[in-house]
């Protein structure tokens, strides 16, 4: 009896975590999606930010319907608890097996609208800063064609900005690597 009632408590407690961090991506999504920092990139609407949404909201769901399951011992909200992880489960690995197959395609699509921002020097500066900033993370300069998508104005290079914030463009030596590897 004793480990019924532990496995009711554990179940209870994982799906209230769960409608707690359902919640959670929700509440973000939804203020990504109203807030105008959302886009500072690219002026292109991410469709991401509405999956995060449709997810969020089946989290919640999902949570809430294992949480009353489980303390009601309802076996009709158990069994669409149980319906909808493997649903979830199924999506996930066509998803995966997709992913594994389309991957070259995503690239090209990255590609694709990396070379929107191009020349990086005709961009705000504030995602100049922000690009800077993956370059430094990247350890590379310049997002496709190296060091030339910054166009006339090339940035010192990304090891030297790590090591000596003040060094020159023409103290350093530019690198070639890319953030987007070439096909």
């Amino acid at each position: 009896m004793a480990v019924n009632k532990c496995i009711k408590y554990c179940l209870f407690f994982f799906n209230l975590l769960f409608w707690i961090s359902g919640c959670i991506i929700l509440g973000v999504s939804i203020y990504l999606k109203v807030s105008k920092d959302g886009n500072k990139i690219t002026n292109v609407a991410v469709p991401g930010i509405d999956l995060l949404i449709a997810i969020g909201v089946i989290i919640m769901v999902l949570g809430f319907l294992g949480c009353c399951g489980a303390i009601k011992e309802n076996k009709c909200m158990l069994l669409l608890f149980f319906i909808g992880l493997l649903v979830i489960f199924i999506l996930l690995l066509a998803a995966g097996i997709l992913g594994a197959v389309g991957e070259d395609k995503s690239k090209d699509w990255i590609k694709e609208k990396l070379e929107e921002l191009l020349p990086l020097s005709d961009q705000p500066a504030d995602i100049q800063t922000d690009l800077q900033s993956l370059e430094v993370e990247g350890k590379c300069c310049g997002l496709i064609k190296g060091a030339a998508d910054w166009g006339s104005n090339i940035p010192p290079p990304a090891t030297a900005r790590t090591r000596l914030p003040s060094v020159r463009r023409s103290e350093g030596k530019v690198s070639t690597k890319r953030l987007v590897p070439s096909s």
